[in-house]
Order: structure tokens, then sequence, then C-alpha cells
């Protein structure tokens, strides 16, 4: 009894070697790259900035605006506050005298009395700590005025500050701003507690 012959096709037969019998290989057909490796590529990639460029190249549409900052307007209470605290937290504190008044002024006379007594040692790392936050910027967040009367205005604002990096923080700050001479000072200032961002 003969054996079951198999239907499996085997490998085709070598074209004949004669000249002019050759005939063209035939097509190789395309391979699939495994979803695993393509996957581990697009990672690379991504980490590259690779895929970002090509994304960017495609997508024609301009890129998103920034969000709108809360920012005052110029010669009111919110924005004499907002000038003080920034005067303030960067170190400036000669502008910060010029931004107050009051209880405010003396605080920040205090400062630079204790300041002037500096040892050598004690003003190079002042200078270093003005140097690391020279980028810090505030900006107002959520805020609300109130006008006791004419000549004083109560602002209770929260503070947002970045741009210097682990130094960055919001505060929930309370001003009490006088018109001085025709400008506005802050008289009072009660800080809040900080939050890290």
């Amino acid at each position: 009894m003969s054996s079951p012959r198999s239907h499996t096709s085997g490998p085709a037969k070598a074209a004949s070697s004669k000249p002019g019998d050759a005939s063209p290989p035939p097509a190789r057909a395309a391979r699939r790259v495994p979803t695993p490796l393509v996957v581990a590529m697009a990672s690379v990639l991504l980490s590259t900035g690779v895929v970002a460029l090509v994304v960017s190249q495609l997508d024609d549409a301009p890129p998103p605006a920034p969000p709108a900052t809360n920012e005052p307007a110029p010669g009111t209470p919110e924005a004499t506050a907002l000038a003080f605290v920034n005067a303030w937290t960067t170190f400036r504190y000669e502008r910060a005298r010029e931004l107050s008044t009051g209880d405010a002024r003396s605080r920040v006379d205090q400062t630079l009395a204790r300041e002037s007594g500096y040892s050598d040692d004690q003003r190079e790392i002042a200078e270093q700590l003005r140097k690391a936050m020279q980028t810090l910027r505030c900006v107002l967040g959520s805020h609300a005025e109130e006008r006791v009367d004419d000549g004083r205005t109560i602002v209770r604002a929260t503070i947002r500050c970045t741009g210097a990096g682990s130094a960055e923080f919001e505060r929930d700050d309370v001003y009490t701003v006088l018109r001085v001479d025709g400008g506005w000072r802050v008289a009072a200032w009660e800080p809040g507690t900080r939050r890290s961002l």
C-alpha cells in the first residue's frame, strides 16, 4: 500500500541554466514587522524627539495661545500691590520701599537696616539669593478689591509666583493700599501661608 502524498507545496524548481531561458525570480512577499517591534521603535523615536518633529511638520495648525494673565490696569491699587510683592520676593527692597508707606515701609526699612549689618559672608549669600530669584515673577490670581473710602483700598488676592524652580509658590495675601501724593502705596501687608507649586 502506497503512503499518502503530502499536499504541501515544495520549493520551486530551479530555473533552467541554459542561456536565454532565465526568468526573473518571483517577487518576494512584503515582510510584516511584528507589532511589539513597531511599538518599541516608536518609543525610541519619541524619546529622541523625531516623532514630535514629524508631527509638527504635518500639523499646519497654529500653536494654542498662552493662557491670559490677570494683569491689573496700571495705576490701580491692585497693580501697586503686585509691584510691591514682586519687589519684595526678589529682594529688591529699595523698590519695595518706593511702593510702600506706613507699617509696610517700616518693615522694609527694618530689612534694609538688618542687611546693612551683614558680614561679608552674609552679603555673599544674600547676593546669591538675589541672583537665584531674578527670574521669579508674581501674578494675580483670583482677587477682590474693597474700597473703604476714597483714599484707602483693601486688596485680597491669590498671588502666584513662578519662574524660579523649587521656589515657585502661591499664597493668599491681604494688602491695605493708600493714596499718597496722587499715587497708591502699600501701607499694610498680611501674607498668607505659602503653598508650593
